[in-house]
């Protein structure tokens, strides 16, 4: 199914590709000269892969969740299994970080697999194919509008190097805090026969916390990184109007 969501996912990039060729054709052979029948067809054919590349995205989107969710039941399985086999000593030093595994790193596999991947996937072909079209049209405003690759590329090496860590952290923290309440949860009557309901909560919230910090250190990260995408973009619109007025 990934197979198909791939080749799914070039058709629609190279529908828009070909939206944007189409939209250049009319207004320089159409509306430049006022030839209505050529406007007219450009629409039409515009039109029609506008409906191509919706379709495509629509499939795609379908193949990408059968696929994830297969991918998804299959690992949470896998991983229980593999967790039977395990021994008790494993389990005891591993306490915090199980019910994460199972849960959470499982949950955050599908999402990836079904809109992370997809959406990486459509932008590099698009922005391939859009590169592509733009040195077959003019390579000096194509040179110009990518001149901001390579500022982004840097500014996504230092992100990453970044916030990894304070994921990673952040991953730890949220191992505890389920690992806690699953605990707790399951020994309410202990706690409540033994008086701990205060001692308890107080555990939880420092190191819900902890996790909430760690969290926020992350975001503060990308706080800065996307809106230096969009500095990034708009700077790039400028040199390329600049350097088309000249």
């Amino acid at each position: 199914m990934f197979v198909i969501a791939a080749l799914l996912i070039a058709l629609d990039s190279a529908a828009g590709v070909g939206v944007l060729v189409l939209l250049q054709r009319g207004i320089d052979s159409g509306v430049a000269v006022g030839d209505m029948s050529t406007i007219g067809i450009c629409a039409l054919l515009a039109l029609c892969l506008v409906a191509i590349g919706w379709c495509c995205y629509a499939l795609q989107t379908i193949f990408a969740a059968r696929a994830a969710e297969s991918v998804q039941h299959t690992v949470r399985l896998r991983s229980f299994s593999h967790l039977l086999r395990l021994s008790l000593p494993w389990h005891e030093k591993h306490i915090d970080s199980r019910l994460t595994r199972m849960t959470v790193d499982v949950d955050s596999l599908a999402r990836f697999l079904q809109n992370g991947l997809a959406s990486a996937a459509t932008s590099i072909v698009t922005m391939v194919a859009i590169a592509a079209a733009m040195f077959w049209l003019d390579p000096i405003l194509a040179l110009t509008a990518l001149s901001a690759v390579p500022v982004v590329i840097l500014a996504t090496w230092i992100y990453r190097r970044l916030s990894s860590p304070a994921y990673a952290q952040a991953r730890l923290e949220i191992g505890k805090v389920n690992s806690t309440l699953q605990e707790k949860v399951s020994g309410m009557r202990v706690v409540q026969s033994h008086g701990q309901q205060k001692q308890e909560a107080a555990r939880l919230r420092a190191l819900s916390d902890n996790f909430r910090a760690t969290r926020v250190r992350a975001q503060k990260y990308l706080a800065v990184y996307f809106p230096f995408l969009t500095f990034c973009t708009e700077a790039a619109y400028a040199a390329v109007l600049l350097i088309g007025a000249t």
